[in-house]
């Protein structure tokens, strides 16, 4: 894939530029971000404070403060439209002496110039400092009422979100941690208890070579498509997976028109059906959810067939599991929990 940019780095700053590239241009952009997602460091530890550029020289950067002022509402309307916490709680920068106390003087100066108004900005006494912040003890200080809290890391990942639906690619570098290798073998072992728990466990057959083999496919079709699906949308790249699927089948259909004739109109309406919903779609769904998730995210919720099988065969066969079935299920369940758990960060 040739890309018209490539920015370094998923922070704030990064991932920012590539909503804005991808939003209001036609280039090709990548971000290259070293670790498994974007604002993993400096982006989603910091206070949250969203500043207004009383602290910036207009005579020497104007341009930057002009740009914070404008984008001030363009960001706090963004956090609304999608759900992002935006507190208005104001800031308050403190001078320990009358030196200290100049520099505050001249951002007042500065924050008038750059577009802020008198209720937005003013100086305050010690003692109205004592009164907002008891526990403040200095000279002077002054108080940016505009000045906000957000929280970086969301507001990141929403436009990672937003850029990769205008077209941007993410590059990461994918780690298994130990929860998630740990959430793994849960979820594997719930699998075994769901498929054997009403048959018990029994001596391996010979066949179960040919389930191991295909797993090892499995897995090599996932990091495959992994890897070439930032050539292609979702619905491209499994038309292509398909039809190459389809044509070594080929040499075994020289009696399919026949056996199409000579079926009933429901077993082919079965047919069409099993093709379109438990294959193509489904096979489409997990080709768009490969290409947005990490892959040991992704390919733990698989854990959750037999769940579905067996709620499925409950509802219409009338089955009843028994208790090491309903177990295995309770445990891929809470492996998938368990693993997602906290990647959501929320700020009081």
């Amino acid at each position: 894939m040739r890309y018209d940019i490539v920015i370094i780095g998923g922070g704030i700053l990064g991932t920012t530029i590539s909503y804005w590239l991808s939003s209001l241009s036609n280039h090709n952009v990548c971000v290259i971000e070293k670790e498994n997602r974007v604002a993993a460091h400096a982006s989603s530890r910091n206070t949250g404070v969203v500043h207004s550029p009383f602290y910036l020289d207009p005579e020497k950067k104007g341009k930057i403060a002009k740009a914070a002022f404008q984008s001030h509402g363009l960001w706090k309307n963004f956090a609304k439209i999608h759900n992002i916490p935006w507190l208005d709680v104001g800031t308050i920068e403190i001078a320990l002496d009358d030196s200290q106390h100049q520099t505050l003087e001249k951002y007042l100066k500065w924050g008038m110039t750059n577009g802020l108004t008198e209720y937005d900005l003013k100086l305050l006494t010690s003692e109205e400092i004592s009164k907002k912040e008891p526990n403040v003890k200095c000279y002077s200080g002054i108080y940016c009422k505009k000045d906000a809290s957000t929280d970086y890391g969301m507001l990141t990942e929403k436009l990672q979100l937003e850029s990769k639906q205008h077209g941007a690619e993410f590059l990461f570098k994918e780690k298994i941690s130990f929860k998630q290798w740990l959430c793994i073998l849960l979820g594997l072992c719930g699998a075994v208890l769901v498929v054997s728990g009403d048959h018990g466990f029994g001596v391996p057959s010979p066949y179960s070579l040919l389930i191991v083999l295909a797993a090892i496919a499995w897995g090599l079709y996932f990091n495959l498509y992994k890897k070439f699906a930032l050539n292609y949308d979702a619905l491209s790249m499994m038309c292509y997976i398909i039809w190459f699927g389809t044509i070594p089948l080929l040499f075994y259909s020289a009696h399919l028109p026949n056996e199409m004739l000579h079926a009933t109109w429901q077993a082919n309406m079965s047919v069409i059906l099993l093709g379109i919903f438990p294959s193509a779609m489904a096979y489409v769904l997990w080709g768009y959810v490969l290409k947005n998730m990490p892959l040991t995210i992704a390919s733990n919720f698989l854990y959750c067939s037999p769940i579905v099988a067996m709620s499925l065969a409950v509802v219409f066969l009338n089955e009843k599991p028994s208790m090491m079935v309903l177990l295995g299920g309770v445990i891929i369940v809470g492996s998938l929990v368990w693993m997602n758990w906290g990647n959501r960060r929320t700020i009081e």
